[in-house]
């Protein structure tokens, strides 16, 4: 694992192709190391400059995994003399250190042209700084102390087989009775069956006879082993996971969009929202978290359009109306009215716009207005006519 400061080789994949990278480690992680390099990085997506007087200095930020300690084989990029040096690749970094440098994708090295790999000279070295145990030890405790006398236990064995066999045909040769016979024949039997093990067995001591002799067996170890390796992995790849969210947020969003961008079928310059991905899914009877994929998709489009006081603001309302829906018993009638957003699952009920059904709703109360009042003027029309012919008739009988 490379530290700060050490000298770092790498093979970052490019537009073009792999781009041999040698720089100064100028930030660690346990997963990712950024490299200061004045290597020619026009190829790559995910780089930042920086000046320091009159030397400029590139920066690319890579896994642990695929940078070396040591030179690869093959290298055809810069040497350590053609780097600016670590000082001024550490004061270049000061001033970008700040900025979102994204991860690039690199290859893994592979060899060594001074001894990086596993094979004679080296090899030892590279063993002993990744703290695996030396060759000569590995053939050590393959072999353990007092087990080195197994191939000729084998072959006595064997001998043994063939002895008791011999003594079978001699007897029977003989003429003695088969039954007496019979506790031999059996023993020879377990013999063979025993050779047969160990002729499926390697040739002499090993760590697989130790085990079986103990109560496993080489294979049981390594599959354990094998589990116990996949489950640390699959740990620390959910540690990462979480930990990438706080330190490189704005690659979790581009990743998500670019997601989205493709499942929608957007073209570039087509305008979008993830309300059109939220619509899309299929939420059948989960409505209550339909709406809360709305509001957060509102909160997310109030902080790309950089109005984090709004967002905030949307978040606490969004808060208070999913404890005004838990009151209610789950009812969102009056608890989404708290968001200030259109409810999405209101169905429309005007074909027309807002203006035009305002002035029509206007013109509907107004002729009902004008009909009211027509009927009214009747009925006062129609009783005062009737008063009219009662004074008549009473006028006339008085004449009388």
């Amino acid at each position: 694992m490379a530290g700060l400061s050490d000298l770092c080789y790498c093979r970052v994949i490019g537009k073009d192709g792999a781009v041999p990278v040698i720089g100064w480690a100028v930030e660690a992680a346990d997963d990712e190391i950024v490299l200061a390099t004045t290597s020619d990085l026009s190829s790559l997506e995910h780089t930042s400059k920086a000046k320091v007087g009159q030397q400029t200095v590139s920066f690319v930020r890579v896994g642990q995994n695929t940078a070396s300690l040591e030179t690869p084989a093959g290298w055809g990029g810069l040497k350590p003399k053609d780097l600016a040096p670590l000082d001024v690749c550490q004061r270049a970094w000061k001033k970008v250190k700040d900025s979102e440098l994204l991860s690039s994708e690199a290859e893994a090295t592979k060899g060594s042209l001074r001894g990086g790999g596993f094979g004679r000279g080296g090899g030892e070295r590279q063993r002993g700084r990744l703290g695996l145990p030396s060759a000569q030890g590995s053939e050590q405790i393959s072999a353990p102390r007092g087990f080195r006398g197994h191939s000729s236990e084998k072959k006595k064995s064997k001998g043994e087989g063939d002895l008791v066999k011999q003594m079978l045909v001699k007897n029977l040769a003989d003429g003695k009775d088969a039954n007496e016979m019979l506790p031999a024949v059996l023993m020879a039997m377990l013999l063979d069956k025993d050779k047969g093990k160990e002729s499926r067995r390697s040739r002499g001591a090993s760590s697989s006879d130790y085990l079986e002799l103990h109560g496993g067996s080489d294979s049981d170890e390594s599959d354990a082993d094998e589990d116990k390796a996949k489950g640390m992995k699959a740990v620390e790849l959910l540690h990462r996971l979480h930990r990438s969210i706080r330190r490189h947020p704005k690659r979790v969003c581009e990743q998500f969009e670019k997601e989205v961008i493709e499942d929608l079928g957007i073209v570039k310059g087509q305008a979008w929202t993830l309300k059109d991905y939220v619509r899309k899914q299929q939420w059948g009877k989960f409505k209550g978290l339909y709406r809360t994929a709305i509001m957060d998709v509102e909160v997310y489009e109030l902080l790309r359009s950089n109005q984090p006081d709004v967002a905030a603001a949307q978040v606490i309302q969004n808060l208070k109306s999913k404890m005004q829906a838990v009151m209610q018993g789950g009812d969102w009638g009056s608890a989404w009215l708290l968001t200030g957003l259109p409810d999405p699952l209101m169905k429309r009920e005007f074909a027309g716009s807002r203006q035009e059904m305002s002035i029509i709703s206007g013109y509907l109360d107004a002729v009902h207005r004008l009909q009211k009042r027509v009927r009214e003027s009747k009925g006062h029309a129609g009783h005062h006519g009737e008063e009219d012919e009662e004074s008549g008739a009473a006028g006339a009988a008085t004449k009388k």
